[in-house]
């Protein structure tokens, strides 16, 4: 599963692990902080943690992708790109818990202790969702295009494959579109799929037309079953697989220009 649905919501599975990840932590410190009355000090020090690591993770990311920042300052805290250095955050806010705390032995072991149990909790729910998510066949899905021609997805192997799974009356939709047409234009040898979720050809033609934007593969998923298969509950969702079809990386959410150069760099697509 790529994403969780809450309500309108949708959230990376990730992200919604790293979540839980700090909660069983956050409360499990606090609750063997009480017994020695400590309870503030851990929740000021956690919350410190994550805040830096945040930040950090953020400043970092940005810094690596300036020139494409620095051509808008207000898109440096546009987090809905999901631009972060995640390593660095943790590193970071696992940096700032420990010193501080320098001293701190009793309060050391409740933070020992808090992270190996939400370990226990949220490690094989990650490592089952990755295996779950890598190990599924996708070839075999079958979408439609402009002219009602049906294709397997198998037969986009042999190049790297972008799908970006939309529709046109998603908001973040319409604002990646843009950044999604010039990567097509720039990066020539990765072939970008449109997949439009449950809309007439008509109205999406429409669309293009009026934003003067020229898409190559503009292909339908009229019933939903495909985004299903693929895993995706939330729009918009962007799914790269290398030239041999296999899943490498998934983004939910908007993208922007910085995001999207992100994941074409770092899973050798580019």
């Amino acid at each position: 599963m790529l994403s969780i649905s809450l309500g309108p919501f949708s959230i990376p599975t990730s992200t919604a692990l790293s979540i839980l990840f700090i909660i069983i932590f956050l409360s499990t410190a606090s609750i063997l902080g009480k017994a020695q009355h400590d309870h503030k000090r851990v929740t000021d020090s956690v919350f410190n943690a994550v805040i830096i690591g945040f930040i950090t993770a953020r400043l970092v990311f940005v810094i690596s992708f300036w020139e494409i920042y620095q051509q808008s300052w207000l898109s440096i805290i546009d987090i809905r790109d999901g631009g972060f250095k995640n390593s660095v955050g943790w590193i970071t806010g696992i940096a700032v818990l420990v010193v501080s705390n320098q001293g701190q032995r009793s309060l050391m072991k409740h933070y020992i202790k808090a992270s190996l149990l939400a370990l226990v909790v949220v490690l094989p729910l990650y490592v089952a969702n990755v295996v779950s998510t890598q190990n599924k066949n996708y070839s075999d899905i079958v979408i439609t295009g402009i002219n009602d021609k049906q294709v397997e997805l198998g037969e986009f192997k042999g190049r790297p494959l972008v799908i970006n799974i939309w529709a046109s009356w998603c908001p973040p939709c319409r604002r990646e579109m843009p950044v999604l047409e010039a990567a097509q234009n720039e990066s020539r040898h990765i072939q970008f799929v449109f997949l439009n979720q449950q809309e007439a050809p008509s109205r999406v033609q429409q669309f293009l037309s009026k934003n003067t934007l020229h898409l190559d593969n503009v292909f339908f998923d009229f019933t939903g079953e495909a985004s299903a298969r693929l895993g995706a509950f939330g729009l918009p969702t962007t799914l790269f697989f290398d030239a041999n079809g296999k899943l490498i990386a998934t983004h939910i959410g908007e993208l922007s220009s910085a995001s999207l150069a992100y994941y074409l760099e770092h899973t050798d697509l580019k």
